[in-house]
């Protein structure tokens, strides 16, 4: 099914690796038949097919259809009402907060999608990278024992300076824990921002920057062996809850491992993307970001990233 092209980059690349610009289309449910975990098993060293040079790059986005529960309903308040203490874990919220593995992951590799490679550009193991995912995640909680919502905060240190994340569990948690595990796993440490889209000349325009693949190639469908489900919030809740396409809006197709920073308003993608966060301090260091990756050949790098936590204060019960 094609999809509707959301802007223009620039890919970008170094002195040791080509980034190539990719054309990614989605379809759920349609694709190979066999799971993300098995591919790993299977061995994830074959050569991909390398994607064409391209000076602009153009992202392709599923229409809202194409996958089986892109609209992804929050449960309603009243579903999680006045409940006693002792069972405040019983509630669909807390269920929706907590979700296990194999429950966020796609059955399917989405088609498009390339096979992961052995190692990360860094020279980190594949596999194990997946391994260490799945084991932290029923261990990422986003309630505190009091059943209050937990936050989690990125701290990104590129090279270019320091970016502040506030992530979103209550909006997307499933991709707020794959991030989450994926920063404390390590696997962000000496990535790379890749790709940049928009035009400051074009106002009308969307404008992003993007990154974190694992072979540093401006694929937005990459991924380390799993592909979650889309976590789009429906129109009416994404509204009450004040989500929107923004500068600083932290956004994703469906989280393998690549994310993208927004940087002006983009009503047109509001429906499109997964929401799961965004930056909260020094907003001007992607304007930068954004900047170098029109040099070619010299992509600002992700020196670390690091996450802290903070108690909300806000009962779980009433999001």
């Amino acid at each position: 099914m094609n999809g509707k092209t959301v802007g223009q980059g620039r890919a970008v690349s170094s002195a040791s690796t080509s980034l190539h610009a990719a054309r990614v289309g989605w379809q759920a449910g349609v694709g190979y038949l066999l799971v993300a975990g098995v591919i790993l098993l299977a061995g994830c060293g074959e050569d991909s097919q390398e994607a064409n040079s391209a000076t602009h790059v153009s992202t392709t986005v599923p229409s809202a259809d194409s996958v089986s529960g892109t609209k992804a309903a929050l449960p309603a308040a009243s579903e999680a009402s006045s409940t006693p203490a002792a069972s405040w874990k019983q509630t669909p919220i807390y269920a929706f907060l907590h979700q296990p593995f194999e429950e966020a992951v796609q059955p399917v590799v989405p088609m498009g999608a390339r096979r992961p490679p052995d190692v990360t550009i860094t020279g980190k193991s594949v596999g194990k990278l997946y391994e260490e995912v799945k084991r932290r995640w029923s261990e990422i909680t986003f309630a505190t024992p009091s059943g209050t919502l937990r936050q989690p905060i990125a701290v990104m240190d590129t090279e270019l300076g320091e970016l502040e994340l506030a992530l979103r569990p209550e909006i997307a948690p499933n991709h707020v824990r794959a991030f989450v595990a994926l920063v404390e796993s390590g696997y962000y440490d000496g990535l790379f921002f890749e790709i940049r889209l928009g035009d400051r000349n074009e106002r009308a325009l969307p404008r992003a920057i993007g990154g974190g693949s694992p072979e540093a190639n401006a694929q937005d469908a990459a991924s380390i062996g799993f592909w979650l489900k889309p976590e789009i919030l429906l129109p009416e809740q994404a509204k009450a809850r004040g989500v929107r396409h923004q500068a600083g809006t932290l956004f994703c197709h469906w989280l393998g491992c690549f994310f993208y920073i927004g940087l002006n308003e983009a009503p047109m993608w509001d429906g499109e993307f997964v929401i799961f966060g965004e930056v909260v301090r020094n907003i001007e260091v992607a304007e930068r970001i954004y900047d170098r990756l029109g040099d070619e050949g010299n992509p600002p790098q992700i020196r670390s990233m690091r996450i802290t936590w903070r108690d909300t204060g806000k009962p779980v019960s009433e999001l």
